[in-house]
């Protein structure tokens, strides 16, 4: 499978695992790769949940009117079902497949590429999962001139690719606490 060149290797579902998803899985727990389990699109399926708890398309144009407290207590209900049912989701398809129960990181697209271009957003696990892969990733070298050179993931303003720039540095940019894992 090849799957022995990396460091770490992230699988990304959206709603469930595949056959091949789990093969993967499979395949890395036997070789001792590392893995992050990453559930996406997770704004879309807030809002979703959010729609569902507001009654959907066909709600009444009074919810439009609610306190806008009710409406953040709301979206933090939704948010927390989501997360709930999603790391059942994934505790039960890693049960019927025979793997490891493992932690399930939660983000979506738009908040990631925010984050990794050195801007401002709120997500769920969007900055965990960056340092974990920081984490997993050790730091590449090049063997032409000795220096050490990781991928640079700041600004867009920034070349693609910097040197002599450590772990250390690369969580500080994200604000990242080394000890913190995907949210509970």
């Amino acid at each position: 499978m090849g799957l022995y060149v990396f460091d770490c290797i992230v699988v990304v579902f959206d709603n469930r695992f595949t056959a091949t998803d789990v093969a993967i899985l499979r395949s890395c727990m036997r070789f001792q790769i590392p893995t992050l389990v990453v559930r996406s699109k997770s704004s879309q399926h807030i809002q979703q949940n959010l729609a569902s708890d507001m009654g959907g398309a066909d709600a009444d144009d009074d919810d439009a009117e609610e306190d806008v407290p009710d409406v953040d207590q709301r979206m933090e209900s939704a948010r927390a079902r989501y997360v709930q049912d999603s790391r059942e989701i994934v505790r039960r398809d890693l049960q019927a497949a025979g793997l490891p129960p493992q932690p399930v990181y939660f983000v979506d697209k738009d908040v990631l590429v925010k984050i990794v271009r050195g801007g401002s957003a709120s997500g769920i696990d969007e900055k965990a999962l960056l340092r974990r892969m920081f984490e997993l990733a050790p730091p590449q070298v090049d063997d032409s001139d000795e220096s050490e050179v990781t991928m640079s993931v700041g600004s867009e303003s920034q070349p693609e690719w910097q040197t002599d720039m450590s772990l250390s540095d690369k969580l500080s940019d994200f604000e990242l606490d080394p000890v913190a894992g995907p949210s509970p």
